[in-house]
């Protein structure tokens, strides 16, 4: 019975995060989203990852099922909040165009909430189910040692460090071909590979 408690209770954590994104996401695609409410989401995104992970953590009584379960609690929290600010702030960049160029080779932008809330989440996400799977990974392995059971427990991890690295250049490339498409790209003076800036 309480397996079934907590299974719920991962339910509503993961309902109440998609809410508050929606709301969030549409109060920043508006531009009226203010700073308590961004702080108030960072909060409860945080606490709501570390809930399900504990909740899902005690849903089983196997270490690994275990492990790999509060993983996909925590990650999955933050990966899904992280895509969530991700849609609306391409969604804001479409909406005014003007807040996103490319400008001597570099891409311009002004500073966003979403887009914060794209870095610390999805940052987050990663590292954690990297990190995550790896321990999952090394306690199904055991004791069991040489160079093919230390490649399976790095994996993961190297791959987290790797998009890690890189999703915040995909995340560019990907807005900066969705306005290119829309005829919306505005470009000043470029001509040189882009490299990426923050207008304060």
């Amino acid at each position: 019975m309480t397996n079934v408690f907590d299974l719920l209770g991962v339910i509503v954590l993961f309902v109440i995060v998609y809410c508050l994104n929606l709301s969030v996401g549409k109060s920043g695609v508006a531009g009226k989203l203010s700073t308590g409410f961004a702080l108030f989401q960072t909060l409860v995104v945080f606490a709501s990852a570390g809930g399900a992970m504990i909740l899902l953590g005690d849903l089983v009584k196997n270490e690994a099922v275990s492990l790999f379960l509060a993983v996909f609690g925590l990650s999955g929290v933050l990966l899904l909040s992280g895509f969530m600010s991700f849609k609306y702030y391409q969604q804001r960049i479409l909406a005014h165009p003007e807040e996103f160029y490319i400008q001597d080779g570099s891409v311009v932008f002004e500073k966003s909430y979403l887009f914060g809330g794209v870095v610390s989440y999805l940052g987050f996400g990663i590292l954690a189910a990297g990190i995550g799977l790896a321990n999952t990974i090394s306690v199904v392995i055991g004791d069991r040692h040489g160079v093919l059971y230390g490649l399976a427990i790095c994996a993961p991890i190297i791959i987290a460090i790797y998009l890690f690295a890189k999703y915040r250049k995909w995340a560019m490339q990907h807005i900066i071909k969705e306005l290119s498409e829309q005829g919306k790209l505005i470009e000043k003076n470029t001509g040189e590979p882009y490299i990426f800036k923050i207008k304060s």
